[in-house]
């Protein structure tokens, strides 16, 4: 999933691979040639755990771009993808009991995949909702690369329950270019352009339905591997596991310190020491998410100040309005109103 950009991020090299197969099959070229194109170290390619660098990975998308000459190459991509594509986690969301179980497994170790990408689900009624949240302000990777994860993910659940799953609909940040007609009929539902970030949307029923192959006994396995990975990558970035804990929360409404650390795995005396040995505070932590969240959010402008205050997990619109002020300046409303 090659989405990263800040220093020490990366992306897996088994994703890596996955467009490698996918070009290879488009441009008639041996790996090797491709490698020497993009100027990619193929020894990497050995360890699906191993990872490149954002800038290494953009190499591989121009090259991709010259040498397919598709402009649906990312549907190529996503054919490519199996459960070995997301590692770990791939393999994880293979074995759960349901769909929506998987989704919730990828939403949880979405870090594994990319050093920069958050994910959660959001429930609202009978739709669930799969958001994407980027760290990726300084070097933002081809805009290729959202269109191509969505639809490799969407691949997986499709292959992993060897149904044909539609989403209810699809929102991307594209603002006027829409996707090749072929991206259409790979989603088959409603595409959203211009929109606050990228999701995928599916009706509960369909995410609901159980998995023929599941092994919820070695899930948990699986899963141990990956929560021990997890650990040891963020070992040292307590602030960032605990902002992914707390986009997790705002779901559910105000996100606690206790909750916090019950998904840390950690007791909260021991959550908040550890916070102070790296610089942080819980409450610095939160507020910075929320302010930088609440700037995207308002930047895109498609959602109401009131969606934009449970989005980000306040208790009402004023509560939000009072955090904003305390922030800028300003309310939520009259910022909106002078960015306009």
């Amino acid at each position: 999933m090659d989405l990263a950009g800040a220093k020490g991020q990366g992306i897996l090299a088994s994703w890596v691979l996955t467009i490698i197969r996918a070009l290879e099959k488009q441009s008639g070229l041996l790996r090797d040639d491709i490698l020497g194109a993009a100027q990619l170290d193929g020894e990497r390619l050995q360890q699906g755990s191993n990872r490149y660098s954002q800038q290494e990975v953009t190499q591989l998308w121009v090259c991709a771009r010259k040498l397919a000459h598709n402009p649906a190459f990312g549907l190529c991509v996503a054919q490519e993808v199996k459960p070995a594509s997301f590692h770990v986690v791939g393999h994880l969301m293979a074995c759960s009991v349901t769909l929506l179980r998987a989704l919730e497994r990828l939403a949880r170790y979405c870090r594994l995949l990319s050093d920069a990408t958050t994910a959660r689900l959001v429930s609202r009624g009978e739709l669930i909702t799969l958001e994407f949240l980027y760290d990726l302000d300084k070097n933002p990777p081809v805009a290729q690369s959202y269109d191509t994860v969505l639809a490799s993910i969407l691949h997986l659940l499709r292959e992993i329950s060897g149904d044909r799953i539609d989403p209810h609909s699809v929102n991307l940040r594209y603002s006027d270019t829409a996707l090749d007609p072929a991206f259409e009929a790979f989603f088959s539902c409603p595409i959203a352009y211009g929109a606050a970030q990228e999701c995928l949307t599916f009706n509960r029923a369909d995410l609901e339905r159980p998995i023929l192959a599941a092994d919820e006994e070695l899930a948990n396995l699986l899963e141990a591997v990956a929560r021990e990975q997890l650990e040891l990558r963020m070992q040292d970035r307590l602030p960032l596991r605990v902002r992914d804990a707390l986009v997790a929360q705002f779901t559910d409404g105000a996100p606690s310190k206790a909750k916090t650390a019950q998904m840390l795995h950690m007791s909260e005396r021991t959550m908040l020491r550890r916070l102070k040995e790296q610089g942080e505070t819980y409450s610095g932590v939160l507020n910075q998410l929320r302010e930088e969240l609440a700037f995207q959010y308002l930047r895109q402008g498609h959602l109401s100040l009131g969606e934009i205050a449970e989005r980000l997990g306040f208790s009402d619109y004023w509560a939000f309005s009072r955090a904003f002020k305390r922030w800028t300046g300003k309310t939520p409303g009259r910022h909106a109103k002078g960015a306009e």
